[in-house]
């Protein structure tokens, strides 16, 4: 059963900048053996790749040269994971209680989906997001204080690669 929950910061960062499939194929080959245990959200997994814009792309070579990400993981068999109503309801009430808008400086809709679907299955929230002092105001909260407040376990890519333990 899956454990971790990746934000999509874990994975576009890694692929474009930190850890790019060419100097760190290994990498992502241990990533794609251990997809049983990563849970991609729908919206986290729309982020990756606007899939409408993804579809709307011609050929196969195309789509991998414009969204080389989203159509690996495509390739490696990631599914994208539905989010419950519970789930749903659940993202309404934190972003209520941590006034979520389109202007707030915390953490974003996504990022609270992501949190909603980690605490209501008991999954590891995996981020690059750091935020070592509680904000004064809570819309600026991001997502490892908010899980801290939730009693949301709350890893980073470096702990992700350990727990799957991939030396490189």
């Amino acid at each position: 059963m899956a454990k971790f929950c990746i934000d999509a910061n874990i994975l576009m960062t890694a692929w474009n900048s930190r850890y790019p499939r060419d100097v760190f194929p290994t990498l992502w080959e241990s990533l794609s053996i251990n997809k049983n245990d990563i849970i991609i959200i729908k919206p986290i997994f729309d982020e990756i790749g606007p899939i409408s814009s993804y579809r709307n792309e011609g050929d196969l070579q195309r789509r991998k040269e414009r969204f080389p990400l989203r159509t690996w993981l495509l390739e490696n068999h990631f599914i994208e994971t539905q989010l419950s109503e519970d789930d749903e309801r659940l993202a309404l009430e934190l972003e209520r209680d941590y006034q979520i808008t389109d202007f707030s400086k915390g953490a974003g809709t996504n990022d609270i989906k992501l949190i909603a679907y980690a605490k209501n299955h008991l999954k590891t929230v995996v981020t690059l997001e750091k935020q070592p002092n509680r904000p004064k105001v809570k819309s600026k909260s991001k997502i490892p204080t908010i899980c801290k407040d939730n009693l949301i376990s709350c890893i980073d890519f470096i702990e992700l690669i350990r727990n799957f333990g991939i030396a490189l």
